[in-house]
């Protein structure tokens, strides 16, 4: 196009051709070409620079897909860098150490520092760069409002971009002076879920720096991907102590614990701890491939009763509990007990499951079987013993019959449940005058702990008959009960 108008910048302009530059139906420029004389354009001319024109479109639109290549390089290139950190590394706060360091070279910015947010306070993690450490960044606890660009994006969710620090209103002053001198910062959320967890601040202290679209986008890009990383890592994080600690609890648990599974009359164990080895002599992973490696060891006389336990625990979904014996394949006798309380598997509603532990209770039993025969032999001693045989205790001025056999009644007329309840029963049948003599040999044995030995009369409580006794015992002190002696005889 061929025209003529008054330029006060050129003033010896006497001619001035102007061509639209144009791409993709888009004005993207003009190329603007003067000339000092007049009518100095021809057609060839004005040709020509259109053809100029579309060739510095094609160099624009060039240069552009260049740019938006180098830009998603950049954005590739940074996300597999925070892929590889976060799997590189167990520890969260090394992997946040590497991250920073990556996406600040990004940036071109000068520090980096991830600050989490707990009540209201900004808590500083990690730093990277110039002057910033992660023992320095350690050091940052400031409250919220202290950073407002931070709370711009802790509460939008969105990147918040500052080209002039010294504009941006509550900007902290300290920050602006010549020795921190942050001139721009780029604030970028850090999420946990929906929420946002924390903020990484990407600081330009040596120039300001104007932020493009693309430093948005790839920012974006960022939080996204150290979010999504990050709430990944913490799971992981979090599974592993899990399984930590169940494996200590299974450590650390008498017995086996173990996971029986019910589904449509078939009997399985989905899992049992290595303890099971101690009690029935098979290792975990033969009772997991096969239950029945555990059932051939039931003593043949506790079948029917074990599994009846478990039908019933099943048609009811109640507590499991069953104690019985086996008979490992070292030939030892064993005896077992098992309890444990049923839910529904979540991912299968037809499957019950029963999560308990088995213990072994072998030497209880046999602890329990030794008190029995102890226990016989006791009572046959004190059956065929004649008279009959106690245990007296005192305590200041508070005396008790703690045990008397069934002789006090021949000899006495009273039952040895009314003496054990109330020592007067016993007491009130001596004669009265021998009452203060007996007393007495109680208390002056009770002081040195001497043998006692005491003989005297009482009316049978029943016939009337007067009854010659005698009452021989050695006290002791009870070392579970200070100040209170104990007489057996």
């Amino acid at each position: 196009m061929l025209f003529r108008s008054p330029n006060t910048m050129l003033p010896d302009t006497r001619s001035e051709l102007a061509v639209p530059i144009i791409l993709n139906n888009e004005l993207v420029g003009v190329l603007d070409i003067q000339d000092d004389e007049a009518h100095a354009f021809t057609l060839d001319d004005i040709q020509a620079k259109i053809v100029l024109s579309n060739q510095i479109a094609v160099a624009v639109q060039n240069a552009r897909s260049f740019e938006q290549i180098q830009s998603q390089l950049r954005e590739v290139q940074l996300t597999g860098e925070i892929i590889e950190f976060s799997r590189g590394s167990d520890d969260i706060d090394t992997t946040l150490e590497h991250i920073l360091d990556a996406v600040l070279v990004a940036f071109g910015a000068d520090s980096a520092m991830y600050s989490d947010y707990r009540d209201e306070t900004w808590v500083g993690r990690v730093g990277v760069g110039n002057g910033i450490t992660t023992e320095v960044a350690r050091t940052f606890v400031d409250p919220g409002h202290k950073y407002p660009y931070g709370m711009e994006a802790l509460e939008s969710g969105q990147v918040v971009a500052v080209d002039d620090a010294t504009t941006y209103p509550g900007f902290p002053e300290e920050y602006l002076d010549e020795k921190v001198g942050i001139k721009s910062v780029l604030a970028v959320p850090v999420f946990i879920g929906q929420r946002v967890d924390a903020v990484m601040y990407f600081n330009y202290s040596t120039s300001a720096h104007e932020f493009t679209n693309d430093d948005l986008r790839l920012a974006r890009t960022v939080s996204y991907q150290i979010s999504t990383n990050l709430e990944r890592q913490l799971a992981e994080e979090e599974t592993r102590r899990a399984q930590e600690q169940f494996e200590q609890i299974v450590a650390t648990t008498p017995g086996a614990i173990f996971q029986f599974a019910a589904k449509g009359g078939e009997w399985t164990v989905d899992f049992v701890s290595e303890g099971v080895y101690d009690i029935a002599g098979i290792t975990a992973e033969q009772m997991t491939a096969d239950i029945n490696t555990f059932f051939d060891l039931r003593h043949p006389d506790d079948i029917e009763a074990h599994v009846a336990s478990i039908t019933k625990a099943i048609e009811n979904m109640e507590r499991w509990e069953y104690e019985g014996r086996l008979i490992t394949p070292q030939g030892h006798l064993k005896w077992w007990r098992g309890q444990s309380l049923p839910y529904i598997d979540p991912d299968d509603p037809e499957k019950l499951v029963f999560a308990g532990v088995f213990t072994d209770v072998t030497a209880l039993k046999e602890a329990e079987a030794e008190q029995k025969r102890a226990q016989e032999r006791f009572e046959r001693i004190v059956a065929t013993t004649p008279g009959a045989i106690f245990q007296f205790s005192a305590k200041g001025e508070q005396w008790n019959m703690d045990f008397i056999s069934d002789g006090i009644e021949k000899i006495a007329g009273v039952t040895p449940e009314a003496v054990m309840d109330d020592i007067t029963v016993l007491i009130g049948t001596f004669y009265e005058e021998e009452l203060p003599r007996f007393q007495q040999s109680v208390v002056d044995v009770i002081a040195d702990l001497s043998p006692w030995e005491f003989e005297g009369r009482l009316k049978n409580a029943e016939t009337g008959d007067m009854h010659w006794w005698r009452g021989q015992s050695t006290p002791r002190l009870d070392e579970n009960e200070e100040g209170r002696v104990v007489f057996t005889g």
